[in-house]
């Protein structure tokens, strides 16, 4: 059995999902294939160093839009 969990995120948001893949990849014994965009494949051989991924796949047709709100929203003056 394979699975591929994917993730929209950018680079700490994906860092933050790793814990639900290696709980996931626990629960089913085998590890997990991840899916993110392509902006971000520099982090791909980092996260394949985890045992519970197999392989990180950065997909260059993904893009990723800026579209949270940037904290905080008006520059400091000070």
């Amino acid at each position: 059995m394979r699975i591929l969990a994917t993730f929209p995120g950018k680079f700490g948001d994906t860092l933050w999902a790793l814990p639900s893949i290696r709980a996931l990849s626990r629960r089913i014994g085998e590890p997990i294939d991840l899916l993110i965009a392509a902006p971000f494949n520099s982090i791909c051989s980092l996260i394949e160093q985890q045992p519970y991924i197999g392989r990180c796949i950065a997909d260059p047709q993904w893009e990723t839009q800026d579209t949270a709100p940037i904290s905080p929203r008006t520059p400091d003056r000070s």
